[in-house]
């Protein structure tokens, strides 16, 4: 499964350390880990199926059952169009030297890192409290890709068949639709940072795949002791709708 990210502001998926610029730091050869994708689109997907945590788990993994596939790290392409010296990411490109840009669309680039300050203030004053500057790092980018490959056999219950039911087909319409839920990312979110979405092409979004997603999301007969309430608008699907209300939970690792 190949994922575009497509950005709408500036990130920071932080490590966790500073250095002698900035109080928190981005890596740059890996600037969006695998670990932090998997972790967003698993937190997407309990939120679209907030009544079927044995499907979450049987797609993600427990800490008693590997989980069946691999994430890639988000990987960076140069700017579409012709090459632009001015451009942060084409200054990385010596002048006339290699294909351009269109034909490198593969390239593991880093995008360009910014420096951002902010300052926290005092509510009783309104005003800036002392000794608590703070700077860190920032990126910007248009889109970036990511893989999600089967790696292992998908889990098994007791008696030999697929756990919960789910085809190799199920399980790619839940990651599917979760990385359609997943519109944020890293820190400062509050701040206007991290806000993406994500597009899969393989498989495709469409209207057979959200059937089956929506299947997935409903309750069994046998378990349903009382009427449960839509987890989506009506006429809609579970893994459609508006994006989550942003939320500041700190740097992603």
């Amino acid at each position: 499964m190949i994922i575009t990210l497509t950005f709408h502001s500036a990130f920071r998926v932080g490590t966790g350390n500073a250095d002698g610029t900035a109080h928190a730091t981005i890596d740059r050869d890996t600037p969006v880990p695998a670990s932090s994708l998997k972790g967003l689109m698993r937190a997407s997907a309990e939120r679209l199926l907030p009544y079927r945590p044995e499907v979450v788990d049987a797609v993600f993994g427990t800490p008693r059952r590997p989980c069946p596939w691999h994430w890639s790290p988000a990987r960076f392409a140069p700017p579409p169009g012709p090459w632009d010296p001015t451009h942060p990411q084409d200054q990385r490109r010596p002048r006339g030297a290699g294909p351009e840009p269109e034909a490198e669309t593969d390239a593991d680039l880093t995008p360009p890192v910014a420096l951002r300050a902010r300052v926290k203030i005092d509510p009783a004053t309104g005003t800036a409290l002392g000794d608590h500057l703070v700077f860190a790092e920032e990126m910007s980018a248009a889109t970036a890709r990511f893989t999600v490959t089967r790696t292992g056999p998908l889990p098994l219950d007791r008696d030999g068949r697929p756990l919960s039911g789910l085809a190799e087909q199920d399980h790619l319409a839940v990651l599917a639709c979760a990385a359609a839920g997943l519109h944020e990312l890293g820190a400062g979110r509050r701040r206007g940072l991290g806000w993406v979405s994500c597009q899969t092409d393989q498989p495709a979004l469409d209207g057979t795949l959200l059937a089956r997603f929506d299947q997935l999301a409903a309750v069994p007969a046998d378990e349903a002791d009382e009427p449960v309430p839509p987890v989506h608008p009506a006429g809609g699907s579970a893994a459609t709708g508006p994006a989550p209300a942003p939320t500041e939970t700190g740097d992603a690792r």
